[in-house]
């Protein structure tokens, strides 16, 4: 189940990253680590899915000084949200 929780998180944070893909490179690593998160659930590679919740706690350390804008913080919700269920995951 958190499987699919995680998996509809990243459909959400995608949806709502990908229009800043080409004016942020911020936005562009996110994506990145998002795609290969998505691979590792996929196979489930546990090793690979700890990787990817580090590279989105480093990505919520670089959006955090703009959580003012609220398309920012409702992405870093949600990241928040994706890392508790990679974290259940992990520990199975």
């Amino acid at each position: 189940m958190s499987v699919e929780k995680a998996l509809l998180e990243i459909d959400e944070i995608e949806r709502r990253v990908k229009p800043y893909r080409y004016f942020s490179s911020e936005a562009k690593m996110l994506l990145n680590v998002l795609d290969e998160l998505k691979i590792a659930l996929n196979n489930m590679d546990k090793p690979k899915i700890k990787q990817s919740l580090e590279a989105l706690m480093k990505a919520e350390e670089m959006a955090a000084p703009y959580r003012s804008f609220g398309f920012i913080e409702e992405i870093l919700n949600r990241i928040k949200i994706l890392r508790e269920e990679l974290a259940k995951i992990i520990s199975d």
